[in-house]
Parts: C-alpha cells; sequence; structure tokens
C-alpha cells in the first residue's frame, strides 16, 4: 500500500512538472495583458490586448468593431475547415457577440497563429498568435493594411487611430550584419529528387508562413518528383504541394508539411526602395553550404531582366552567388526580404541577379492551394527552362542565291547568364 502512494505522489508530481514546463513554455512569449488608452477619431475606446515583444496584439472582431461606422470600416469572416479568415475593406461588421470583453489577467497558452489572412480575397502577412484560443493580430499589421494612421504617445501610453489620414510606416533602423544573419531561421535548403529518388537538384528558399509556404524559384522544381527541406537548425520536412509555379517570372511557392511544427516566416519589405549603393545580405546553401551568409551592394536595375521572360526589371548585386544559392533570400539591413537570387554571371563573380520581392508578392494569391499541383509529378515533364528555340531571324532578299532554309549567322555571344 505504502508502495502504491508512493507511485501517486511520483505520478502526481510528474504531472505537476510537466503542466508547468508546458505552461512556461506558453509564456516563453512574454505576452502580457496591455492596457494603453486607446482613441478613434479622438474619441477613447475599450480593448483588450496583450503586448508581445514590444507590440500591441488585438482580436481582429475588436478591431472592426471599433472601426465599425468609420470610412475604415471591414468585414470579417471565418472559415473554420481551412483557418481562413476573410476581411473585406469597406464593408460593414456584423457583431458575432463577445467583442470587446476584457482579457483574462494572464494567458494560459500561447501558441504560433495557424489562421490565414485575406485582405479583398488576397492573401496578405500578419503577425499573428492564438491565445487561449483567439487569433490575435499585430496592431500594426492590420492598420496599415487598412491605411490608417497609428501614433503611439509613450508619456501617455495612448495609442491614437485616424481613419482620415493614411499608415505612417516606422522608420526601422538598420541591424547589426550579426542581427541579420539570424535571420537564417527562416531559410532553408531544398533537395529535389527524380522518380527514382536519385538527387537532381540542390537551391535555397524561406520561409512565408508558419504553416509552412516557402518562396523559391520555378525553375529549381523543374524535374522534381519530390523535395525535401531542410532547415536552418537541421530539422527536415518534405514538401507536399506546389501551390504556385510560374516559368515565365521564375516564381514558385511551396507547400510544407510541417507534422504540427511552426516556421518562422520572413518578413517581406519592398523592393521599390532600394537604392543603387544600398548595403544587403543574402542567405543561401551554395554547394549544399547551408544558410551560408555573405553581403554586397545593390550594383545596378536592369530592365527587362537577364533570363526571366516576363520580366520588368532584375537587380543586381555585389554578393557572391554559386550553385544552389537559386531561391535564396536577399535581406536589407532592417532584415526584411527585398528580393530573391535566381542568376548569376558566368565570367563575372561579383554580378548576381535578383527578383524584386514586390513580383513574389503575388503569387501569395494562391496561398490557399486552391490550384495545387501535387509533387511526384514535375510540373511540366516537357519544359526545358529558358532553353526553347526561338524563331529564326527572317533572311534578307538578297537573290536567288539566298538559301531560305538556312538562317543568317547570328553575330551575338552566347548567353552569359546561368541560373545557380
Amino acid at each position: 500500500m505504502k508502495r502504491l502512494k508512493k507511485i501517486f505522489c511520483l505520478t502526481a508530481a510528474l504531472s505537476m512538472l510537466i503542466s508547468m514546463s508546458l505552461s512556461s513554455a506558453s509564456l516563453a512569449l512574454d505576452a502580457r495583458p496591455s492596457a494603453p488608452d486607446l482613441t478613434v477619431n479622438g474619441e477613447s475606446v475599450y480593448v483588450s490586448s496583450y503586448n508581445i515583444d514590444g507590440y500591441n496584439y488585438f482580436k481582429i472582431r475588436d478591431l472592426a468593431q471599433i472601426l465599425s461606422g468609420t470610412e475604415k470600416s471591414f468585414s470579417v469572416s471565418w472559415d473554420d475547415e481551412s483557418s481562413r479568415i476573410d476581411l473585406a475593406a469597406g464593408e460593414s461588421y456584423v457583431p458575432v457577440g463577445g467583442e470587446c470583453e476584457e482579457s483574462a489577467a494572464l494567458p494560459e497558452q500561447i501558441l504560433p497563429s495557424e489562421a490565414r489572412l485575406y485582405m479583398d480575397g488576397a492573401y496578405v502577412f500578419a503577425s499573428a498568435y492564438n491565445i487561449d484560443g483567439y487569433n490575435y493580430f499585430k496592431l500594426r499589421d492590420i492598420m496599415s493594411l487598412l491605411n490608417v494612421e497609428v501614433e503611439w504617445d509613450p508619456d501617455a501610453r495612448r495609442v491614437s487611430l485616424d481613419t482620415g489620414r493614411g499608415y505612417v510606416y516606422e522608420d526601422t533602423p538598420a541591424l547589426s550584419s550579426e542581427a541579420v544573419a539570424c535571420k537564417a531561421s527562416s531559410v532553408v535548403e531544398l533537395i529535389s529528387y527524380d522518380e527514382v529518388d536519385v538527387a537532381v537538384g540542390q537551391a535555397s528558399g524561406f520561409f512565408v508562413s508558419q504553416d509552412g509556404l516557402v518562396m523559391t524559384c520555378a525553375h529549381v522544381l523543374t524535374e522534381a518528383y519530390a523535395v525535401l527541406v531542410r532547415c536552418d537548425d537541421g530539422r527536415e520536412y518534405s514538401a507536399s504541394a506546389i501551390y504556385a509555379y510560374f516559368p515565365e517570372s521564375d516564381l514558385a511557392l511551396l507547400k510544407v508539411d510541417l507534422g504540427g511544427d511552426s516556421a518562422e516566416p520572413a518578413v517581406l519589405g519592398d523592393s521599390d526602395s532600394l537604392v543603387r549603393g544600398q548595403r544587403v545580405m543574402v542567405i543561401s546553401s551554395p554547394g549544399s553550404e547551408r544558410n551560408t551568409v555573405a553581403d554586397g551592394l545593390v550594383s545596378a536595375f536592369r530592365p527587362g531582366g537577364v533570363l526571366r521572360e516576363t520580366a520588368e526589371c532584375d537587380i543586381q548585386i555585389s554578393a557572391p552567388i554559386y550553385k544552389g544559392s537559386s531561391g535564396g533570400p536577399v535581406f536589407d539591413m532592417q532584415g526584411r526580404v527585398v528580393a530573391v537570387i535566381y542568376a548569376m554571371h558566368t565570367a563575372v563573380p561579383l554580378a548576381g541577379y535578383v527578383i524584386p520581392i514586390n513580383e513574389f508578392k503575388a503569387i501569395l494569391a494562391y496561398a490557399d492551394g486552391s490550384e495545387a499541383l501535387e509533387l511526384r509529378q514535375p510540373p511540366a515533364e516537357d519544359f526545358a527552362y529558358y532553353e526553347s528555340e526561338t524563331e529564326p531571324e527572317e533572311m534578307p532578299e538578297t537573290g536567288p542565291e539566298a538559301d531560305p532554309e538556312t538562317p543568317p549567322e547570328s553575330s551575338s555571344e552566347p548567353s552569359s547568364y546561368k541560373n545557380p
């Protein structure tokens, strides 16, 4: 009997320790109830919120409620099956009950949110956490989508929202190169296999969502029947589908099966803000050297692109790029992805070519998987990336000796560019 009591006590103690451990893990994010004085167009409103890493997070329905009746009102709908939240700008919000209720003193569980956010039908990225079963979004992310001005008065602890004024982006200070290098946690190595599981390619990519969406280049998936995704910390996963595949512009979006784990997504910047001479950093896996960090400058802007058929402009950078770097992100010194590696000059070591991130943002519209391609079948079996034959030039009319079957000799040199 005493032995049974000891076993019971030990079991109870272990249960308490596990419970405490789980609770500590949930609270490791240090989410604390925040009570800023919140005003909308000068009028005070109450909305419960949490402060995480210095930013205020709110329930999306609470924000819809306090903006209802203003020129920035928006509707909210939720699809439980796909964990999808749809916002429609300009539509009236219909309350469902429970809006603007007081939050608990301390959260019991904090997890990265798995909800997908769409604005007017297009996928958008916003930092979010699931706190005690509710999705809380960073206030500034939502207000930037709605174009609502946010002002913070630290002395009065007041957040002011002005729907009549546009959102002003924060002047984010530059990070150290060591801090930008830490963004490698969002970067992955991609190894593609053919139909008999022989490795046929190796490239790079990066997470853009917590549930496993990876941006990369389309040409790295040409012969892929399967793709192994290797993270910075050594974890390995399999890609389950290709959500978007545009070979002409070299854009692709992969879905990775994380098996219940959560990814750390990269923050997307604005490639239109880049200027010549600006310092950037690249993180990629050249020659299977996973997540190698290098830096360089924005060297030039190349209208029309160097390899892509539909490019408006490629960006040339001086960071070293090698085979295996394709799909790797280019970071500005604020740690935001501003471009994606896709080509290199065959004769000039420090001439790499990258795709502006603003082009990649367009494929996030396919993040719902509605047009997904299953792996185990290449995206296009007969597709040879940028090696399709071009129509021969017309022969000049020079008389009967001209052979119409023989195209004139081209004076152009062979291409000096290739995909790394």
